[in-house]
């Protein structure tokens, strides 16, 4: 996913649908999905930051102690782009 964005410089809607359409087919609610990443181009060299959150749920069946709570899971993935405007 990174990678991807890195060579286009931001996160394209392309980008963003097949990262969905992947976690869709290993049963990930593509609903609850919350990809972030620049929009613009980010030139090469600079650092662009891909996020991936997705709620993980209660981590224990039984909460005995009164301190289960429901979290994300979060993916920060910094990377530098690659991006040069005007290159095909």
């Amino acid at each position: 996913m990174a990678h991807l964005a890195a060579l286009e410089g931001r996160l394209t809607p392309q980008i963003r649908e097949a990262i969905l359409a992947k976690l869709e087919s290993v049963y990930f609610n593509r609903q609850k999905v919350i990809i972030s990443g620049p929009t613009t181009a980010v030139e090469r060299g600079e650092v662009l930051t891909v996020t991936l959150r997705y709620p993980q749920g209660r981590t224990e069946i039984f909460d005995l102690f009164g301190r289960s709570s429901s979290r994300d899971y979060y993916y920060s993935i910094p990377i530098m782009s690659e991006y040069v405007e005007g290159q095909l």
